[in-house]
């Protein structure tokens, strides 16, 4: 069996004084990427936004891409890897990352996304403790549902994730929609793509914590737009039953995600026990909103055909 190649997509976003130190962690991996692909939208835009990295590489700078969707999607286009990891501007690669992706994805045909652990490192670069205890899971397979992502196995940092980049090429019209959470829906592709999601324990990402976090945004977001389903779940669920305490968990997120909203960003120290738990379960509770969508959507792709079929790759898509 050959060995497959690998592709590193590095998402960039106004936060050049990291790019550099993220380049970086490529560049000292045990086994070099067959090439870089950086999208980045740093004006002033058409050229690299700071001096090309010595590695093989193709570098976007455009005003056209501004989300996380967007530049997943072109990324995943222009790579020419069999396995892609993706690196996000502010966080670093662990330097044994690529060989461990290109093991799992070489001995496992059927795992089409691999999403392995963080350690947490501060604005500098200096390491940080975890800002809460680590659930363990074992190395290997795990099952598409959302108790997966509300165990924190499967959510929260693209630079996590690597992917079979062939099974996500169908999916690129859906990134594109996709202004924030493309972590979360790489991970749900996985399952609708037709494919195995794997978690490795090991922390081969190194996940930066600083005032310009995208998580920022997205918490926030998600936060706000989730209060109405916890008040409905409040409303309608018995006392101590397990809807009740996600209700609860939700409203607790809101308060976290009001303070977010006028300005307050927790710092590491914040990040502890409950707030980091209802961050978590925000991005669970995003999991089962897009799962209902795609619900939807097989429910009437199904009653619009006569017998389901693979059909083309834009059928797959719903597109």
């Amino acid at each position: 069996m050959s060995v497959p190649t690998v592709s590193v997509i590095v998402t960039a976003h106004r936060r050049t004084k990291f790019l550099a130190d993220a380049l970086h962690s490529i560049k000292r991996q045990t086994q070099l990427p067959d090439e870089v692909v950086v999208v980045e939208d740093n004006p002033p835009y058409g050229a690299p936004s700071i001096d090309p990295p010595g590695l093989p590489y193709r570098w976007t700078n455009r005003g056209d891409l501004p989300t996380m969707g967007d530049k997943v999607a072109f990324g995943l286009s222009l790579a020419r890897g069999d396995l892609v990891a993706f690196l996000e501007d502010d966080d670093r690669f662990d330097p044994e990352k690529i060989v461990h992706v290109v093991e799992v994805f070489q001995d496992h045909p059927e795992v089409v996304f691999l999403r392995n652990r963080l350690a947490y490192i501060g604005p500098n670069g200096d390491p940080l403790p975890p800002p809460s205890p680590i659930r363990y899971h074992p190395e290997g397979l795990v099952p598409p549902i959302p108790s997966a992502m509300s165990r924190g196995l499967m959510t929260l940092n693209m630079s996590a994730m690597s992917v079979r980049r062939s099974v996500y090429l169908p999916a690129l019209g859906f990134y594109r929609d996709c202004s924030v959470s493309a972590d979360i829906v790489t991970y749900w592709l996985s399952a609708y793509l037709g494919g195995s999601a794997w978690y490795s324990p090991r922390p081969l990402t190194e996940y930066r914590f600083h005032g310009q976090n995208a998580s920022q945004t997205r918490v926030v977001e998600v936060t706000l737009s989730s209060h109405d389903l916890s008040r409905r779940l409040v409303t309608k669920s018995r006392p101590g039953t397990p809807a009740f305490r996600l209700a609860q968990s939700i409203e607790r997120s809101q308060r976290v995600g009001s303070a977010m909203a006028s300005g307050r960003f927790p710092g590491p120290s914040d990040l502890v026990g409950q707030t980091w738990d209802a961050v978590v379960r925000l991005s669970a509770i995003h999991f089962l909103r897009v799962l209902s969508v795609y619900r939807s959507w097989e429910k009437f792709h199904r009653s619009s055909r006569p017998a389901h079929t693979p059909g083309r790759v834009e059928d797959r898509i719903g597109r």
